[in-house]
């Protein structure tokens, strides 16, 4: 999955209609999942940090480890624990 800074620098691209060979092949390689960020985003998904690789979001109040995240944390530092122990599961209580 692209980040979301790759995101923003290629909806920056497409806005500023700036398509040249390389610009193109990009959005054909993905394509998909750009659509797939500017879904998540138009429905509320914010983007918050990167933390070790991984991003941060925001959706309805919760922090969640990646975009499309079906669960979340009430406070970022939760999250990030989550973060630092992947292979642990963690129930909604």
């Amino acid at each position: 999955m692209i980040k979301y800074n790759d995101y923003l620098k290629m909806k920056e691209d497409l806005e500023d209609s700036l398509i040249n060979s390389s610009f193109l092949r990009t959005v054909q390689k993905y394509g998909n999942e750009i659509m797939k960020y500017r879904n998540y985003i138009n429905r509320g998904w914010e983007f918050i940090e990167e933390y070790k690789g991984n991003e941060i979001f925001k959706y309805e109040g919760l922090y969640a480890p990646y975009i499309g995240c079906h669960y979340g944390f009430r406070s970022i530092d939760d999250c990030k624990k989550r973060i630092d122990t992947p292979n642990v599961s963690y129930m909604p209580i």
